[in-house]
């Protein structure tokens, strides 16, 4: 606790360095004009011409002294320059006082502040606990509730629509050439991906965002990659040429690569963007499709043209994901509310040799008290 005698001494202390404070401000707008103001009129009653009255005059005719009105001119001279001076040298000590106590000032305040962010920070996740707590009837983690808001309450980027499409086609015969693969084992996944960002906040925030998607390794390598890439923002519609998507894709890991672009993103700004990618798979695979952002609307199509498959989806979602119209040629899924990040859909198929010659369902959606394996 803070000792009351100290604090009594500190209050006139500090009324007293307030006053002072107030007259060297006040101080130093005068004294640099005023200093100015003596030096030019010692100046002005030095120079020759000004006379009022001449002193006695001595025997070879010369006037040794100035006087006006009895005064003796070089007295006064002399003390209008040094009067100047010393106003000069007392703006100097009150300039520098004075930046200095500005400067002090502005570190206190700004120690203020960030005292302040940081005991703010510290009540607001306390009294989240508490609002959680007092709502729910439960006592979770500091650090569990901490992430539950980072990843989803506190994100600046919501998509609020997606839409994939998934084709499934045949090897062609000039890929299958160009890269010494049977069309027997390998077919084509052509994705497009269209949807809307929006920042909920309400400052700028420049956003770089990704689009990774999985690579094989050996001469495959090069097959998948991101064939379009479209952005409407502000206005403004911008395509990629085939060599910007090149330089603005690089391997994230040895099985993903990732192509990126940045959008500045005005207060509760918009961006519509469209990504076009071709993947090479086997007759037999899947593709997972996953999502950092909190997405309000999931909808996906696929269309099958290879022949004998059998297809379906998993998903490990939030929400429920329904399907309508699914057979060999494809089917399509929606949730029936929104994605969270670190979501995901499994998309599969199966030759019908794979699949023992059985027809299988897509997978249920697991109970919420469900394990899930793999």
């Amino acid at each position: 606790m803070s000792d009351p005698k100290i604090e009594e001494e500190s209050a006139p202390n500090e009324l007293l360095s307030k006053r002072v404070w107030r007259l060297l401000k006040r101080s130093n707008n005068w004294l640099l004009p005023l200093a100015i103001i003596l030096f030019l009129w010692s100046l002005l009653l030095d120079h020759p011409v000004v006379h009022l009255a001449p002193a006695a005059t001595h025997g070879n005719g010369s006037n040794e002294n100035l006087v006006w009105n009895g005064w003796n001119g070089d007295f006064v001279v002399k003390g209008l320059s040094e009067l100047a001076v010393a106003f000069f040298i007392a703006w100097i000590v009150a300039f520098l006082i004075e930046r200095e106590v500005r400067e002090r000032d502005a570190a206190e305040a700004r120690s203020l502040r960030e005292q302040m962010a940081i005991d703010h920070k510290k009540y607001s996740k306390q009294l989240t606990e508490n609002v959680f707590a007092a709502m729910l009837g439960l006592s979770h983690e500091k650090t569990y509730i901490d992430r539950v808001l980072d990843v989803t309450l506190r994100s600046q980027l919501i998509r609020d629509h997606i839409q994939l499409l998934y084709e499934l086609r045949p090897l062609k015969a000039a890929e299958a050439e160009e890269y010494q693969i049977s069309s027997d084992r390998f077919v084509v996944l052509e994705a497009t991906a269209r949807y809307t960002f929006t920042n909920v906040s309400g400052k700028n925030y420049p956003a770089s965002l990704e689009y990774r998607y999985p690579v094989r390794t050996g001469r495959l390598k090069s097959f998948n990659r991101v064939t379009r890439l479209d952005t409407f923002a502000d206005g403004k519609h911008v395509r990629y040429t085939d060599e910007e998507i090149r330089n603005a894709t690089n391997a994230a890991d040895d099985f993903y690569y990732s192509t990126n672009y940045k959008i500045d993103f005005a207060p509760k700004g918009q961006a519509k963007i469209v990504i076009v990618s071709v993947l090479i798979k086997e007759k037999s695979d899947n593709e997972i499709w996953g999502t950092l952002y909190p997405t309000t609307k999931f909808d996906m199509v696929v269309k099958c043209t290879v022949p004998d498959i059998v297809l379906g989806t998993r998903s490990l979602t939030a929400s429920n994901l329904s399907g309508s119209g699914i057979n060999a040629e494809g089917g399509e899924w929606s949730s029936d509310g929104p994605i969270l990040p670190f979501d995901s859909v499994v998309l599969w198929w199966r030759t019908q040799e794979d699949d023992s010659g059985e027809e299988r369902t897509p997978l249920k959606r697991p109970e919420a008290d469900a394990r899930v394996e793999g």
